[in-house]
């Protein structure tokens, strides 16, 4: 029997995440018989250095290896060998709750859509361990759904969405000349609202496990450098971070940094516009008892806001360099 849903997961030495996903999607399969020949996994081994391959004595799914191209690239290497009409593309770091297969499943057959984008689960939080990456999931739940007015129906989530292979076609697939395979959800979202509508789901997305400090200020930066790039090469969507009220926000905590050197009090007073201006933020922190976290995340969040600030200087830096150099 043909599978209607092909599972197609990128991997990259990460055998760890890769596994409790396997295992999640292995135990939607077990609860409900019913998709068993509905759904067919694979799994794209983009180079790595672990023996990926050997999760196959514990969980069903078809697997491939090439040579290491990113994300992107890994999908796209993955759709070949899908025999499914719709391509549902998971990143290995993700889990999906309990139900999640069967009620995919259940919205695709119950509405006409050929591009579904699910958002991460609000819960995220609660299966990180450390400090890091609880503050850092729950920053992804508050800014998605303070943008959320943007997101829906606009942009898809790159780490879980499914769409029909049609679309995938006419679209040409995944953008594999970004670099590192970032921000390349945005890049392709503009592309598809050209030939299709998108719908996003806040409600039943997958737990997502976050890297640690170092490895996510690295990429706040690196993402902010090319969603910047992309930006100026009109292949992503104006959107809410650029209302004057937001960019200015961001401003606070990195100008603080400088106005330490002018007066200590200058710089209390653009932390604390900060802290005001993402209230809410800290409220969801203040919920969550645990006061080492809240003190921490004091410093965490304009840390981030800053890096973020700083990449978007040296992404739009290098695109006038470039605009210069190669006039």
């Amino acid at each position: 029997m043909k599978p209607l849903i092909s599972i197609i997961i990128p991997s990259y030495n990460n055998k760890i995440h890769l596994t409790r996903l396997l295992r999640s999607i292995q135990q939607n399969i077990n609860k409900y018989q019913v998709i068993k020949n509905l759904y067919e996994v694979i799994v794209v081994d983009d180079g790595s250095k672990e023996n990926i391959y050997s999760l196959k004595k514990k969980f069903k799914f078809k697997y491939f290896k090439k040579i290491n191209g990113g994300a992107a690239s890994a999908r796209n290497y993955g759709t070949k060998f899908a025999k499914g009409d719709f391509l549902f593309f998971l990143d290995s770091d993700l889990e999906v709750t309990p139900n999640f297969l069967i009620q995919v499943l259940e919205i695709i057959k119950s509405k006409k859509i050929n591009v579904l984008s699910f958002y991460y689960n609000i819960k995220s939080y609660e299966k990180n361990s450390s400090y890091a990456t609880k503050l850092k999931a729950i920053l992804d739940i508050y800014l998605n759904h303070k943008n959320k007015i943007f997101f829906q129906d606009q942009l898809i989530h790159g780490q879980c969405v499914i769409m029909h292979r049609n679309i995938f076609n006419k679209t040409n697939g995944w953008d594999e000349s970004i670099e590192k395979s970032i921000c390349e959800h945005e890049e392709y979202s503009k592309r598809i609202l050209k030939k299709t509508k998108i719908f996003t789901n806040f409600k039943i997305g997958p737990y997502h496990y976050y890297k640690d400090f170092i490895s996510t200020i690295r990429e706040v930066f690196e993402r902010s450098k090319i969603w910047s790039q992309l930006f100026y090469e009109n292949k992503v969507v104006r959107d809410e971070r650029f209302k004057l009220m937001n960019i200015l926000f961001k401003f606070f905590p990195l100008v603080g940094v400088f106005a330490i050197v002018i007066d200590f009090k200058i710089f209390l007073l653009f932390l604390l516009l900060f802290y005001f201006s993402h209230l809410k933020l800290y409220t969801m922190l203040v919920k969550t008892n645990n006061i080492n976290l809240l003190l921490i995340g004091l410093f965490y969040y304009p840390l981030i806001f800053s890096t973020a600030l700083i990449g978007s200087a040296y992404g739009t830096f290098l695109i006038i360099y470039k605009k210069i150099l190669f006039k």
